[in-house]
């Protein structure tokens, strides 16, 4: 199936990867990669630490995404040898002061009630992980399954995967469901109407469609309108078009 991802962001670049895995053919779209939230965020993978009142049935699922990630991850390293910006080094919560230690240390009851991990800190356990801190932080917790990735090195990582030849002994095409041989049934075409040569519809067979990894036409990074390369690329590989400025690089 051929699908259309509209921006090049973390989470456009990573649909389109996923896509790409189960075998479619995937066109990007987009001005430019990585710009705006991608470019600027921290890269927070924070479900517990940002935690917010009334949002229950939320939790579940924030914490299934978090846990997925490293193994999503990993089908990015094994597709090309590029760091993905990855940071397994856990999070802390501060207060500033005394009225910051009471607010943080309700959202701490209620993430502690949904079974999330949070731990408070010793005064001297915390100067120990971060000596950094001024002297008059109030409180901390730990929050040790809370990670970070680097959203400009993820980006990139995306990019260069969704463009690489893949392996197909790491990345087997998936099952296809069989295309029914039966017979279309037949229509009744109105007088004058539906000849052929006219233009109206008519009733075709379906072709089989081609294997995820069959030969198909080479990807590129286009500013520009896109333009087909080599036909006999390896492997399936989206287009990523921008603009209709500049030029088109294979």
């Amino acid at each position: 199936m051929g699908v259309t991802v509209v921006g090049a962001g973390v989470v456009g670049l990573l649909s389109a990867w996923e896509l790409r895995r189960q075998g479619h053919r995937v066109t990007v779209i987009a001005p430019d990669i990585a710009q705006g939230a991608s470019y600027a965020a921290a890269g927070m993978l924070a479900p517990i630490s940002e935690v917010q009142y009334g949002q229950d049935r939320l939790y579940p699922l924030m914490t299934a995404s978090r846990a997925e990630y490293p193994a999503f991850l990993a089908t990015l390293a094994a597709a090309v040898d590029a760091p993905t910006g990855w940071r397994e080094n856990g999070t802390i919560l501060l207060a500033a002061d005394r009225s910051d230690r009471d607010a943080v240390a309700r959202l701490v009851a209620v993430q502690q009630a949904h079974g999330m991990e949070v731990e408070p800190l010793t005064s001297s356990a915390l100067r120990r992980r971060e000596p950094g801190l001024a002297p008059g932080i109030s409180k901390g917790w730990d929050v040790p399954s809370d990670h970070q990735v680097d959203p400009r090195l993820l980006a990139d990582c995306a990019v260069q995967a969704l463009q690489a030849p893949l392996d197909g002994a790491r990345f087997p095409a998936p099952a296809r469901p069989p295309i029914s041989s039966r017979p279309a049934s037949p229509r009744s075409t109105p007088t004058g109407r539906g000849a052929p040569g006219s233009g109206s519809p008519s009733t075709t067979a379906p072709s089989a469609p081609s294997a995820p990894n069959s030969p198909t036409t080479r990807s590129s990074w286009c500013r520009g309108s896109a333009t087909r390369t080599s036909p006999d690329c390896p492997s399936r590989r989206p287009w990523i078009c921008g603009p209709s400025t500049g030029t088109c690089c294979a």
